[in-house]
């Protein structure tokens, strides 16, 4: 997939410095960014995903008698 990405002039300054500093084209910081970026919306989601729809929960004790916490 190919895709195209206008920057306004602040944020495409950033990118340049960094290529400058990193030696790593824009392409793969913005490729590196947007893999992290969907990480995060990912983990946020599977975060959120048992909240919303709770189906069993579970006391402190039931949680430490079942891990043997207390041994």
């Amino acid at each position: 997939m190919t895709l195209s990405l206008d920057l306004d002039p602040h944020t495409e300054r950033r990118l340049a410095a960094i290529v400058s500093r990193t030696g790593k084209s824009a392409r793969e910081h913005l490729r590196e960014a947007l893999l992290d970026h969907l990480e995060e919306i990912e983990d946020q989601a599977l975060a959120v995903e048992p909240l919303e729809t709770p189906t069993r929960r579970w006391t402190l004790d039931e949680l430490e008698r079942g891990l043997d916490l207390e041994r």
